[in-house]
Formats: C-alpha cells, sequence, structure tokens
C-alpha cells in the first residue's frame, strides 16, 4: 500500500505528464494539482487543516439515498468535476464562478476543509452538505451577490453545520486573504439569516 506522500507525488506526476491543449487548460490543471495535494495532505493528517471544521449533523446521515432523520427526500451529492462548476474565486473583489457564468442574487454557500468555496441554489434537492458531499464544512451559510458580482450579504446560517460565531469570523478574514470587497457587505452573524431558501 502505498503512503500519503507517495500518492500525492504519484498522483502529480500523472497529472503532469498529461499534455494541456491550452494555456488555460493548463492554469485550471495546475489548479487541480495543487487543490488534490492540499486535499490528500489534510485528509490524510499531514497537514492541518487551516480552519475548525464541522461535521454535518447526525440528523442529516443518509440524506443522499432519503433515509436521513431529517431529510427524507433524495439529497444530491456533487462529485469532485461536478463541484468545480459550483466553486467560485475572487478578482479585483468580484466573485467569479470557475465556470464562467455570472454571479448575482442569493445563493447557498459551503467552505470545505481547504478553503475552496462553493455556492448553489438551494431547494429540497440541493443542501449545503451537496457541494462537498457531506463532508465537513469550514463554514456554511447563505451569500448575496450584487451587479458588480461582489458580496453584499453573508450569514452563518446552516441548520447542516451550525458553523460557530469564530468559524464565520474565520471565513470573512479568509475572503478578504482570497481579495473580496466585503466593504459593503452585511455580515450577519447571528444563527438565523434575513433570506429563507424553502
Amino acid at each position: 500500500m502505498l503512503s500519503s506522500r507517495t500518492s500525492v507525488l504519484f498522483t502529480v506526476a500523472i497529472l503532469l505528464l498529461l499534455p494541456p491543449s491550452t494555456a488555460s487548460a493548463s492554469v485550471r490543471l495546475s489548479q487541480e494539482i495543487s487543490d488534490l495535494c492540499k486535499s490528500i495532505l489534510v485528509a490524510g493528517g499531514l497537514r492541518p487543516s487551516p480552519f475548525q471544521l464541522s461535521p454535518m449533523d447526525p440528523d442529516y446521515i443518509g440524506e443522499r439515498n432519503g433515509k436521513a432523520r431529517k431529510s427524507r427526500k433524495p439529497v444530491k451529492y456533487y462529485g469532485r468535476s461536478e463541484r468545480r462548476q459550483l466553486q467560485i474565486t475572487f478578482a479585483d473583489g468580484a466573485a467569479k464562478l470557475l465556470s464562467g457564468k455570472k454571479i448575482y442574487g442569493c445563493y447557498l454557500y459551503v467552505a470545505d476543509r481547504i478553503g475552496r468555496i462553493f455556492i448553489l441554489k438551494g431547494d429540497w434537492l440541493h443542501h449545503h452538505s451537496s457541494a462537498i458531499a457531506g463532508g465537513p464544512a469550514a463554514c456554511a451559510g447563505q451569500v448575496c451577490f450584487n451587479d458588480d458580482q461582489k458580496i453584499s450579504y453573508l450569514d452563518r446560517d446552516s441548520g447542516h453545520y451550525s458553523p460557530s460565531v469564530k468559524q464565520f469570523r474565520r471565513f470573512t478574514a479568509w475572503l478578504g486573504e482570497l481579495g473580496a470587497d466585503l466593504t459593503s457587505a452585511v455580515l450577519h452573524e447571528d444563527l438565523v439569516g434575513a433570506f429563507d431558501f424553502f
């Protein structure tokens, strides 16, 4: 059996052998390698997560199959390639989806163990847990974006993860590190947010 470090090095070597077809594919491949390495190192215990993580509420375990205590309908869990379509980054203070789609309005958000941020429209099929397949979260809640794709509202309202005020503050600091402009954003630390998706 390969050690975690050997697995990381082997995976990176394989990915580097794949010829990128364009410059953007090369950048995307580099980001995927970086994300994969971080995930493996954190999950393997070789590097601690930079965040305090919240596990999913046990009452939601089994929700993917509609067998959770709090969720009797099946919930969509995204795979790795689907998840990248939900991931956001920041440039000049504004958010952008890796998929290239314009961001406007309100969404559920969740940050994973290495700080990747995913947004999705919430409904009975899509919950905070959907984007990270029920894994632990650094923070989760609701986020709204204005016409300039800058965050206008952010809270920590998630029944699946119930992030603490400390986690929320660490997450907002992380957003600043990523380049998000929060100067005009309403940061709602109370657990119950102003927006309701259901």
